[in-house]
């Protein structure tokens, strides 16, 4: 069973995700960031955390979707789940545009395709770190 409730900072602590955090405080600050960018939510599938995600408002119209997978926790009917959110966020903010931005190679560019997004771009040596990052995006 899926359900969907607010996000909270200390849910990036509480689930086996795919992108580790070094320290508590780090998934803290972080998490204190992305609830302030914008709408955002924690979905629960049997009782466990299985993704949190949400959409940065970026200016009018215009987002920039994040999110974290659990590793074991993600599958066809979490995923579906997620775009139902993802779906009547966007209709509820008036967003023409989501992007959403993962590094070069990554296997969950498939989630992306499957949450709407289409490929766009390869941003080459974005973000202090200097990777490649591709950018995809949903418009509507």
């Amino acid at each position: 069973m899926n359900e969907i409730v607010e996000f909270l900072p200390e849910h990036l602590l509480a689930m086996d995700a795919i992108y580790e955090f070094q320290n508590g405080e780090k998934a803290e600050a972080t998490g204190k960031i992305l609830k302030a960018g914008g709408p955002c939510a924690t979905l629960f599938h049997d009782g466990k955390i299985a993704v949190c995600g949400g959409i940065r408002i970026l200016w009018r119209g215009t987002g920039e979707s994040w999110m974290f997978l659990s590793k074991t926790n993600c599958g066809p009917s979490v995923m579906k789940t997620a775009r139902e959110w993802l779906d009547r966020t966007i209709e509820q903010n008036s967003l023409d545009r989501v992007n959403a931005i993962i590094p070069e190679g990554e296997k969950w560019a498939r989630t992306e395709r499957f949450l709407g997004f289409s490929f766009e771009a390869m941003m080459r040596k974005f973000g202090p770190n200097g990777l490649n990052k591709a950018l995809y995006s949903r418009i509507r």
